[in-house]
């Protein structure tokens, strides 16, 4: 599975396929999801001369050149397409809009071609950021797509988003969605499994992969199955894990993304004291950087000697800092933790060492503010599961065990809180309801049990309503070598048993998230 390539597909296939000098029409949103997953450069090589906004009025016109028209299907992208076609600025005009659209949407376009520039209108579900090959956002933020209506009920221009992208993933990567899972105590969750089960059954045509004509059958590959990949969709909630987007982060790309922010590739570097001109942007591409293709993963102290050791000073740092609260050295993560109902003194503890700092009045308010939204958001009355693995004697015991004091970095030691109940999910290993935290909603093309949807060849794609961060990708890797170590351990070639199978993890939420993003989210959509 590579979304990247998914994406790279349909652009490729734009650009070629319409001949000549040409322009490229974008809107904010395609904006992105091309520029995560194309270069200027390539874009050139195909006579594609000109990029612009689609709602940019004062472009000139330029009858000698054909227009591209790469759009997502909203009203305001529509009608600014509308009001292009009344007054056309160049001879010939192909629309691709980035999702399914409705018949409405095609005979409005024909009311208003009155000059008949259209040559072709096509579906390319190239509808979200592909960051990574196997990790990807929606890119909602709480400006553009404000996640709640109130408390676990979604704002539904930003549930209509999410359909739309996850109906874009499953058709640009010739998925099936065999089965659906999300977490019990989300109401959010459940309402996407419903929304999207509906419209996978309004569309399941599309999911007949390769039977149809025109662009199914372009874009059969050797090897591909006609029945498409298996695949099942796990719905996770930000609220039962907001500790993962608060740490910092100790691996390359996580690391600049806490520090400075990727927006769509790019590094923003502007605001840097004594920065040279052709440093300010910096673009990281796994496909043309290859430094950071094969470090965008390492620990931070394995990027350089130098490095490594601002770490091991780092920590010998913080190892005689005392805790001002606890008066408690930070030795190890679980030192670390805010418990809730072991430790509910702590968190009063730290708003009342806020309240007397002088002089920051203002400063403090916020973060008291950002204290109380954290509580009100993910606290503990309102997530399921065991966040911090103490809620009773044996997880408590297991704590001990393998407590991090002694470890060198302990820093780097956090594993995203997903990972196990995923890595469950797919050995089948749920033992009882309260170790079962996933529910189903079965789809359209469900019709097996479980245990047969998970048996054999399949692909998980994580779906993290909140947002997601880059620690919770790298930890994806994780969960495919968890399962890959079970299958090699219960394998017996000696008496011809082959039970390797091929598991694929992909993981995309709402946005990407930092700790900074985080909290301006919440801050901004959960409480206004």
């Amino acid at each position: 599975m590579d979304l990247l390539e998914s994406i790279k597909y349909y652009i490729e296939r734009m650009v070629t396929e319409v001949k000549g000098m040409k322009i490229l029409l974008l809107d904010e949103e395609t904006t992105g999801i091309l520029s995560v997953a194309s270069t200027q450069s390539f874009l050139l090589s195909k006579e594609t001369f000109l990029v612009d906004k689609l709602e940019n009025n004062k472009r000139e016109k330029m009858k000698q050149l054909k227009c591209i028209v790469f759009i997502r299907p909203t009203e305001s992208s529509i009608t600014s397409l509308v009001q292009e076609l009344l007054e056309p600025k160049y001879s010939e005009y192909y629309i691709y809009f980035s999702n399914t659209i409705k018949k409405s949407v095609i005979e409005t376009l024909a009311e208003h071609d009155e000059y008949e520039v259209v040559r072709e209108i096509k579906e390319f579900y190239a509808d979200y950021y592909a960051i990574l090959p196997n990790f990807f956002s929606l890119g909602m933020t709480s400006t553009n797509y404000p996640l709640f209506m109130n408390r676990d009920t979604w704002n539904s221009e930003a549930l209509t988003r999410c359909v739309q992208g996850l109906m874009s993933l499953f058709l640009s990567s010739k998925l099936v969605p065999s089965m659906i899972k999300y977490e019990g105590n989300s109401r959010m969750g459940f309402q996407l499994a419903k929304e999207l089960d509906y419209q996978i059954n309004v569309e399941s045509g599309l999911f007949n992969y390769y039977k149809n004509n025109g662009e199914k059958n372009t874009s059969k590959k050797k090897g591909d199955s006609d029945k498409g990949k298996k695949a099942v969709l796990v719905i996770l909630d930000r609220k039962n894990d907001p500790l993962t987007p608060l740490l910092k982060q100790w691996t390359y790309q996580a690391m600049i993304h806490e520090i400075f922010g990727i927006n769509n590739g790019r590094v923003d570097l502007s605001a840097s004291t004594d920065i040279r001109e052709e440093y300010k942007e910096i673009v990281l591409s796994v496909d043309q950087d290859e430094f950071f293709k094969n470090s965008i993963h390492l620990n931070f102290g394995d990027l350089g000697i130098k490095i490594k050791d601002y770490v091991n000073n780092f920590e010998k740092q913080h190892k005689s800092t005392k805790d001002k609260l606890s008066s408690q050295e930070s030795g190890s993560i679980e030192e670390m933790k805010k418990y809730e109902t072991l430790q509910p003194s702590s968190i009063h503890q730290l708003v009342e060492a806020l309240k007397n700092i002088p002089g920051l009045s203002q400063q403090i308010d916020d973060m008291i503010t950002t204290v109380q939204v954290l509580l009100e958001f993910g606290g503990e009355k309102y997530r399921q599961g065991d966040l911090f693995q103490n809620k009773n004697i044996l997880s408590r015991g297991k704590s001990v065990i393998r407590g991090l004091k002694g470890v060198e970095n302990v820093y780097t030691q956090h594993k995203s809180n997903y990972v196990d109940t995923v890595s469950k999910l797919i050995k089948n290993q749920f033992r009882t309801k309260n170790d079962h935290l996933l529910l189903n909603f079965p789809t359209t093309f469900q019709s097996k049990s479980e245990a047969e949807v998970l048996d054999g060849d399949v692909v998980v794609v994580v779906f993290f309503v909140g947002g997601v961060t880059f620690a919770e990708e790298n930890d994806s890797h994780k969960i495919v070598q968890t399962v890959d170590s079970t299958i090699s351990s219960i394998s017996s070639p000696q008496a011809g048993i082959n039970t390797k199978r091929n598991v694929s993890v992909i993981v995309g939420g709402t946005n990407l998230l930092n700790s900074t993003t985080f909290l301006d989210n919440l801050k901004n959509t959960f409480f206004p």
